[in-house]
């Protein structure tokens, strides 16, 4: 997860700006060279990760993401649930794992200063 975030965009002030539609593309080569670790090693570890991603349920209050406005006659104690990524690819053969970050994530790294 921390490539992708290493990944984003960021303004003049060095503000992260979120790309819903990105695509993000992690190589078991950048991976091992970053961690210094053995590709196949790196390749294994990648092709896990991903896997925990996309299995990975984040909790949020509801009331976090709707405006009182939308909140109006819902329970206050409403969670959200949700996955932080909404696509994923693993390639064994090319060595590399493709994600795309859920948009419902944007209030969560947008505007992080790096």
């Amino acid at each position: 997860m921390w490539l992708t975030l290493a990944q984003q965009e960021k303004d003049a002030s060095g503000m992260v700006v979120f790309d819903p539609n990105r695509l993000y593309v992690i190589t078991a080569k950048e991976y091992a060279t970053l961690c210094d670790i053995d590709e196949s090693v790196a390749y294994k570890q990648l092709k896990e990760g991903i896997k925990d991603i996309r299995s990975y349920l984040m909790e949020v209050p509801e009331s976090e993401f709707l405006s009182e406005e939308e909140m109006e006659g819902k329970a206050k104690d409403r969670t959200l649930l949700f996955t932080v990524a909404n696509h994923s690819v693993y390639s064994d053969g090319e060595g590399y794992i493709e994600l795309k970050l859920d948009p419902i994530i944007a209030p969560y790294i947008s505007n992080l200063k790096t």
